[in-house]
């Protein structure tokens, strides 16, 4: 049995409770403005095999890049990896694309989640954790082009769909559409002012306009 968060992506997982603070994780995770930590601890605490809760750890320390947290999520990666037989084919793909990330492979990490996001375009926190890979690769049109390619599937009946739009303003700033960054980084603004990609992408946009 396994359950669906509030954008419809499966959890191998039969704990009410691990879904509904994953979803308040993520939601706060987009924002930049809390701390998701606790939702997340708590969802793994509903479940101590939650599969997202590990990765969500995971990926946050990779995302560090501290050395000093490699034996910690060597520690991760061992769980995830254990966990891998009864999970999923997302939450493959997750654990997959952090497996490649710890051993420096960005490359195949950024493919793997390409294949996750391309079967399940509504996962809010797979694309946010792509978005800092392919940033950090520093190629302006993969960013972009990920983004655009999830956009359909986030119109403005579903919930979050403005940070993903504020995500998307700040790759097209990113590749130069100053016009098309602003226009989408007010509109994702004025649906949640603690957008912070939003205000990033308008911040990037005005100074380079002066």
């Amino acid at each position: 049995m396994s359950l669906v968060d509030e954008h419809g992506n499966p959890h191998s997982t039969t704990s009410d409770d691990a879904i509904g603070t994953w979803d308040r994780a993520v939601d706060i995770y987009q924002t930049y403005n809390e701390d998701p930590y606790p939702h997340v601890d708590a969802a793994l605490e509903a479940d101590p095999d939650f599969v997202m809760g590990h990765a969500f750890h995971a990926a946050g320390m990779l995302m560090g890049a501290d050395g000093k947290n490699r034996p910690k999520i060597a520690e991760r990666l061992e769980t995830l990896n254990r966990l891998a037989p009864r999970a999923n084919d997302r939450e493959r793909g997750h654990i997959a694309a952090l497996n490649a990330w710890h051993e420096g492979d960005w490359p195949r990490a950024q493919g793997c989640f390409g294949h996750v996001l391309a079967a399940y375009p509504r996962d809010a926190y797979g694309l946010h954790v792509a978005h800092f890979l392919d940033f950090f690769q520093g190629d302006s049109r993969i960013t972009r082009d990920r983004i655009a390619r999830v956009l359909p599937f986030w119109d403005t009946t579903v919930t979050g769909h403005n940070f993903i739009t504020g995500l998307y303003a700040f790759a097209l700033e990113e590749d130069g559409d100053y016009p098309r960054a602003e226009e989408r980084g007010l509109y994702a603004w004025d649906c949640d002012n603690r957008d912070a990609w939003a205000v990033h992408a308008l911040a990037h946009v005005y100074e380079m306009e002066g």
